[in-house]
């Protein structure tokens, strides 16, 4: 299809933030973001699963969760120099909302303990000692 990842993204957070239940419109999102996914954006992958998740249930699931956390993973680098970074970068706040997203998925979820560690880690422990 046409739609870019960012595309995919925005609709679905433009359909869960008010609300507006159309299922199968959202399930389609879900299916081509699914096909899509290893292009997405750290913040694409958090806003999509974030809003597909927050619909109810039935949008995604755990084979479509896991291959969105698999690629999530291999976005994250820590500890980049700030004149180094760049657009769309990983920067915490999206591993804060997809992990939230993913909560009631995580025991079945082979990425879920790696990035949970990664979230205690680099962004709770900071914060929390700050």
């Amino acid at each position: 299809s046409i739609y870019t990842p960012q595309d995919l993204a925005n609709t679905s957070m433009a359909f869960a933030k008010p609300n507006i239940q159309a299922r199968a419109f959202l399930k389609a999102i879900a299916e081509e973001a699914g096909r899509k996914i290893r292009f997405f954006e750290a913040r694409e992958v958090s806003n999509l699963t974030w809003s597909l998740n927050i619909m109810g249930p039935g949008l995604i699931d755990h084979e479509w969760l896991q291959p969105a956390l698999a690629h999530f993973k291999t976005l994250i680098r820590i500890n980049i120099d700030q004149k180094k970074r760049q657009d769309g970068d990983f920067e915490g706040w999206e591993m804060v909302q997809l992990l939230n997203a993913c909560w009631a998925y995580r025991a079945g979820l082979a990425d879920w303990p790696g990035l949970a560690q990664i979230f205690r880690e680099y962004i709770y422990g900071p914060v929390v000692h700050a």
